[in-house]
């Protein structure tokens, strides 16, 4: 009954000893915590919402979070059996009338997806690629956001994923040229302006291009 409460905690509502318990009873088990973080991933004003997955898998090497999450979610999205903030998540990301969703919740939704494209099922990771893209397409606020937040991380599958989902943003005709301005100053200023750039040539031609839009509407 416990752990069923925690969805519904507010920020003040969340003290030391909760998280202490949290830590306590998912610790040594993967499947439990991240079915449960993904599960409070979508609620604004929740304590572990995803922005706290976010800060805890960055932290992690590349190899630590393929042993981790990366197994976890690529089994989660080839099997039948799947949780039900993940299913909620795929379910709004792809029929939901995210017009009306106020940015602060498309960038937590755009975040969740970020971090399930790190799948090795190219499959899956096809399919969240255009969810991101639905996602993100009326919203360059938050796909900004998103980029800005997800540019350092280490995993090329989760920066290519938010790359697109923002290449798509910037080929709408109504994004305003701040935005695109803003997104091409990101992506050029990790891809292109470093000595050591980047050598991944689909992300550096995803960065290319958003770049390259920004220059085509004037933005700057």
């Amino acid at each position: 009954i416990w752990m069923e409460s925690l969805d519904w905690r507010s920020q003040d509502s969340w003290s030391t000893v909760t998280s202490d318990l949290f830590e306590a009873l998912t610790d040594g088990d993967d499947d439990r915590r991240f079915e449960l973080l993904m599960k409070f991933a979508l609620n604004p004003g929740h304590p572990r919402n995803v922005l706290f997955l976010h800060r805890e898998l960055s932290v992690l090497s590349l190899a630590e979070r393929d042993r981790t999450w990366t197994v976890w979610i690529t089994r989660v999205l080839t099997d039948y059996r799947t949780p039900s903030g993940v299913e909620e998540l795929l379910a709004w990301a792809g029929e939901g009338d995210l017009g009306s969703i106020p940015d602060d919740s498309i960038l937590l939704i755009g975040l969740s997806l970020a971090w399930m494209a790190s799948t090795t099922s190219r499959k899956s990771s096809t399919e969240i690629i255009d969810k991101i893209l639905r996602v993100l397409s009326w919203h360059p606020e938050a796909a900004t956001r998103l980029l800005e937040m997800v540019i350092g991380v280490d995993d090329p599958y989760v920066v290519e994923a938010v790359l697109i989902g923002c290449l798509g943003c910037c080929q709408q005709q109504s994004i305003g040229k701040s935005y695109a301005a803003w997104m091409a100053r990101i992506a050029y200023e990790k891809f292109f302006e470093p000595e050591q750039q980047p050598t991944h040539i689909l992300l550096r031609y995803y960065a290319a291009e958003i770049c390259n839009r920004a220059c085509s509407i004037g933005a700057s």
